[in-house]
């Protein structure tokens, strides 16, 4: 598949954490239809990027995917999305709240209000 060009070791790393991810031609083409990166079509079954409240809100993987090596590391702050001060406020009656990526995804993991 991708020999030289796309080596598997470093797609794989580059891959990390991304469900259903394969180092199969199909399965890259599916994602990466035009064969550029930066353009997951299918992100939003994860979590929406393309529709929704946080469409047009980020420039490139890194303004949410804060460690290269591994997609499963991400924040909710990245360009200023969600502050903390302003989040904090806003869930002071929510039993349990912490300022943690993982947190926020447990409840809102269609990037809605539950």
């Amino acid at each position: 598949m991708g020999g030289a060009c796309h080596p598997q070791a470093t797609v794989n790393t580059g891959h990390t954490g991304i469900p259903g991810y394969q180092y199969v031609a199909a399965q890259c083409l599916s994602c990466h239809p035009d064969g550029r990166a930066g353009t997951f079509a299918q992100h939003d079954v994860i979590f929406p990027i393309f529709t929704g409240a946080h469409a047009n809100r980020w420039a490139s993987c890194a303004t949410c995917h804060t460690d290269p090596s591994s997609r499963a590391i991400f924040t909710c702050s990245g360009s200023g999305c969600h502050q903390r001060a302003q989040m904090d406020d806003t869930h002071k009656s929510i039993s349990g709240y912490a300022f943690d990526p993982a947190a926020c995804l447990r409840c809102h993991p269609n990037g809605r209000a539950p």
